[in-house]
């Protein structure tokens, strides 16, 4: 049987109905297409000899299939059941929450990351919260000598897989870490093939520096370097971009007019200089025309926000050149075929890759002549003040803008920022929803459509987006990696919010 026969099948099909050859066939599917560096912590002989016996846990079958679906090369979110699946699975678990298994909470991670993959929610942000203080409850992050080495390696790489999806949404801000790195006192997962074998596990610990540890894995490797990057986030935030006008984290117009000139064009400078090296870094590996996939989706957030800040200071470039506008455009579009490549893979980048596209040709075009007109302070809408989380930001949908506390009934709803006055800016001195919950049974509202306002990245100087340290109490957060793949690029630096303030959303 081809599982892509299944995949073009009826969304409504019941779960409890397919044939037994079926279900074999999306547990070979799960276990052949599933990336090794996104930790997979289900040992394959197990899993099936427990589902050949009828012992495996139903939801945790369920979550299996509906991931297979969504690894199936012809996945198509309107025509799979795996949404259906996985809503299923997702409701049966909230609904016996008291009573939360191990294979219980490996069908919870398989959810988190189902629903991550498609689009980010409050419910991913909830349901991880869930899943890290069940893991800790039941002690997973503590060492088990005594119990079977494949037994074992699996709870590690349950542990481990929950670390590396929270270190993607807290974005180095303790305050929004659910797995906390000095509490893992466990090994760093095995490699593949000895997992496989159910070899007893010989890697080292996470901050090991035992320069005699032998099975330093790829996967391994990955666990570091999500601490390490966990590490540069909680100490680096690129506050250069507030003095870029007319982005949602610029200051005002009043604050930018207080701000000497000087100052304003070294920030902008530093702005611009980021986005040449991460431009020139990329095109370069464009020209190397390799045949893997590099990055991780976030690459595409990352992208959009570089060629935001350029589109802002292109009246910085020079005419002619290796940076000039022209080849800086021509280098885009290179970098956009990079991009595209994890289009089919993570459905919420299909709008972020779609919004390149649209704003590579007309980068450069916003600017006016320094003699405009600049923003008054009444022109300016009070929560454009704030600094607000960009376009395809990894946070949940917040209840900002219906405080009272932060927009006042009597402030003037309909005032929007004039975009040319904001634009200016840059060439001269301006003048002095709903509390998260679960969704109900049929609500398809987060599994499928465009991301909207959902996606941050990060990368370094080099790479992707960041986060927004003024924005805490929303729970606004860095990096997303909908799906884990090995990231080429070490570290992830906080420039998250790259978006105009009147939002014309392109």
């Amino acid at each position: 049987m081809d599982i892509s026969s299944s995949v073009a099948g009826d969304t409504q099909r019941v779960f409890e109905l397919e044939s037994r050859d079926a279900i074999r066939q999306y547990l070979d599917t799960y276990f052949d297409k599933s990336d090794i560096a996104d930790c997979v912590f289900l040992h394959r002989a197990t899993t099936i000899a427990e589902w050949s016996q009828g012992k495996l846990e139903k939801t945790l079958l369920k979550a299996i299939c509906a991931s297979a679906l969504r690894l199936a090369p012809t996945y198509h979110t309107k025509s799979s059941p795996a949404h259906n699946w996985i809503k299923q699975a997702q409701h049966e678990l909230v609904n016996h929450m008291g009573d939360m298994s191990v294979p219980k909470l490996q069908a919870l991670m398989l959810v988190i990351k189902f629903l991550f993959s498609m689009r980010f929610t409050g419910d991913v942000w909830v349901l991880l919260s869930i899943a890290s203080r069940v893991a800790f409850t039941k002690r997973l992050n503590y060492e088990r000598p005594a119990i079977d080495p494949v037994k074992q390696e699996c709870l590690r790489r349950l542990m481990w897989s929950i670390y590396v999806v929270d270190k993607v949404f807290s974005g180095g801000i303790e305050d929004l870490t659910v797995c906390p790195t000095q509490r893992m006192h466990i090994r760093l997962p095995s490699s593949h093939h000895n997992f496989q074998l159910g070899s007893r596990s010989k890697a080292p610990f996470l901050r090991s520096k035992n320069e005699n540890d032998t099975d330093l894995n790829v996967l391994a490797y990955l666990m570091r370097l999500y601490d390490i990057r966990d590490r540069v986030l909680s100490c680096r935030c690129d506050l250069h971009r507030f003095l870029i006008p007319g982005i949602r984290e610029a200051v005002s117009p009043e604050a930018l007019g207080q701000t000497p000139r000087e100052y304003i064009d070294y920030c902008q400078q530093q702005c611009l200089q980021t986005a040449m090296k991460y431009i020139d870094m990329w095109s370069k590996v464009r020209q190397m025309e390799t045949s893997s996939r590099v990055g991780t989706p976030t690459f595409a957030v990352v992208t959009y926000q570089f060629v935001k800040m350029v589109d802002h200071l292109a009246a910085l470039l020079p005419l002619h050149g290796e940076s000039s506008l022209p080849v800086i455009k021509q280098k885009f579009m290179d970098i956009l075929l990079i991009v595209s490549g994890s289009r089919a893979e993570v459905g919420w980048i299909g709008s972020c890759i779609t919004d390149i596209e649209n704003l590579i040709p007309r980068l450069g075009t916003r600017h006016i002549s320094p003699g405009s007109p600049s923003a008054s302070p009444g022109t300016l809408r009070l929560q454009e003040k704030l600094h607000r989380r960009s376009k395809h930001a990894f946070a949940p949908d917040d209840e900002e803008e219906e405080d009272p506390a932060i927009r006042p009934p009597e402030s003037n709803n309909s005032e929007e920022i004039p975009e040319t006055s904001l634009e200016s800016a840059v060439l001269e001195n301006a003048p002095g929803q709903d509390i998260w919950s679960f969704p109900v049974q049929g609500d398809e509202q987060g599994l499928t459509g465009s991301t909207g306002d959902g996606s941050l990245g990060s990368f370094s100087s080099l790479g992707y987006p960041l986060i927004n340290y003024d924005s805490i109490n929303s729970a606004d957060m860095v990096f997303g990696d909908q799906e884990l793949g090995f990231p080429l690029d070490p570290f992830d630096l906080q420039m998250n919010a790259y978006t105009d303030a009147n939002a014309p959303q392109y």
